[in-house]
């Protein structure tokens, strides 16, 4: 008997955010250089190479933000516009350890918003996908929208962090550094 509906081709978007998260007022300047930017991202590229550093400040960039002089706190958000007309089938966020808050939203600020994924209690060991039922209809210049919520408290209570050096937190891949990303899983039509 011939398949009715073939299998559907699976696609991933990715949509970043830029974390630039501010060392805690309570750490002393002094004894913690790394809560200077710059030299944070000096000691990324030492753990991950250039393009580690190239990749922060680019997405800082295209999410609309002066790399040299980001807006530093313990949220953030940027839009995306999207390309290609699809289904959305599910959603998938990801932060790392300090992360308390994640939002993923498709056309933000219109009369067709709709929110995706709204996780108040985000868990780093907790991590899932989210089936959307019914798909979701996505097309092109649609916006996804992805904002971050960060507790940077934490680096002091969890033990994972607390043997890291205090420093100015922005996107990297190692689990004391952060991301805030929306993982969209589409199929075509």
């Amino acid at each position: 008997m011939p398949i009715a509906d073939p299998l559907a081709s699976l696609s991933l978007d990715l949509y970043p955010a830029p974390p630039d998260v501010p060392c805690l007022a309570s750490w002393n300047p002094k004894t913690t250089p790394l809560c200077k930017r710059a030299n944070s991202l000096k000691y990324l590229a030492a753990r991950f190479g250039q393009d580690a550093v190239t990749f922060v400040n680019g997405l800082e960039y295209i999410c609309g933000r002066n790399p040299n002089k980001p807006p530093q706190g313990d949220s953030t958000s940027c839009t995306w516009t999207n390309h290609r007309t699809a289904r959305i089938v599910a959603v998938g966020a990801h932060m790392h350890l300090t992360g308390a808050k994640i939002k993923i939203t498709l056309n933000p600020g219109t009369s067709r918003q709709k929110t995706l994924v709204n996780v108040t209690n985000f868990n780093f060991d907790y991590q899932r996908g989210y089936d959307m039922n019914p798909w979701i209809p996505i097309k092109p210049g649609d916006k996804v929208k992805v904002s971050c919520t960060f507790n940077p408290k934490l680096t002091d209570q969890l033990p994972q962090l607390r043997r890291t050096p205090r420093r100015f937190v922005t996107w990297g891949d190692g689990s004391s550094d952060e991301m805030c990303l929306a993982l969209i899983y589409t199929v075509a039509g």
